[in-house]
């Protein structure tokens, strides 16, 4: 019998986690899994209380499951501190790439990246971000695209739906650009990052290194030092090589 960790970063009587909960089994169910028959579910309910969702961190890992889902950004970072090698998919995290929780890409090893984003997808195709780096991964590993299939189960009418049409060969890189416009200085100022870095993103896939040598270095110079920026950076680096 498979074992599945729940790490939740809220409390047992919230409705809307256990809405969550209900379609994550509903999710398993039709991919084959019972709870309680070729599969034991072990949930730690830690709600906001930071100190307990790390102790339930430490102990989740410390059981070896064979697999663990969490629930949010915060929780997702409790469990990479703790383990790199047992399989962690989460859900409401918005760009799990971006906060650097499917990084294999960037350390060499192409497939524990496409093993973890195959994971990622599976469990909520909706993920705009997702889908955008199995593409980028699955191109990087001369594998099929699969990112039209995607664009059918996410919402393509928000941010990064722009960098998407961009992958699909439906806008160029100016007018991604164009379309990082937003009122909020903040989120214009990520959407102009992000712009450039995948756009740098595509003319490497295309082994057009001149032309993504300045997107990158745009990037490192206006991206935050979160995933995104530190890519670019590393990106920088490997070209230069």
């Amino acid at each position: 019998m498979r074992r599945l960790a729940v790490l939740m970063q809220a409390t047992e009587d919230n409705a809307e986690a256990q809405h969550w909960v209900a379609s994550l089994r509903e999710g398993l169910r039709k991919a084959g899994w019972a709870e309680g028959r070729n599969l034991r579910i072990d949930y730690r309910w830690g709600g906001t209380d930071t100190s307990l969702l790390q102790r339930f961190a430490k102990e989740i890992v410390a059981a070896k499951p064979d697999l663990i889902f969490s629930s949010s950004s915060p929780t997702t970072h409790m469990l990479k501190q703790e383990t790199s090698t047992i399989p962690i998919v989460f859900g409401n995290v918005v760009d799990p790439i971006g906060q650097g929780f499917v990084a294999s890409h960037y350390v060499g090893s192409l497939p524990k990246a496409l093993a973890d984003l195959n994971e990622a997808s599976e469990l909520n195709p909706k993920l705009a971000y997702t889908a955008l780096w199995l593409d980028i991964v699955n191109k990087r590993s001369n594998l099929a695209s699969r990112l039209q299939q995607a664009v059918a189960q996410i919402d393509m009418t928000h941010w990064p739906a722009p960098v998407i049409r961009l992958f699909l060969g439906q806008m160029t890189p100016a007018a991604v650009l164009a379309a990082a416009d937003d009122p909020d200085p903040d989120t214009k100022k990520s959407h102009i990052c992000e712009a450039r870095f995948y756009s740098g993103e595509l003319a490497l896939l295309r082994d057009a290194k001149a032309e993504a040598a300045p997107l990158f270095k745009a990037a490192a110079e206006s991206c935050p030092r979160t995933f995104t920026g530190d890519a670019a950076v590393a990106e920088l680096k490997r070209l230069a090589q």
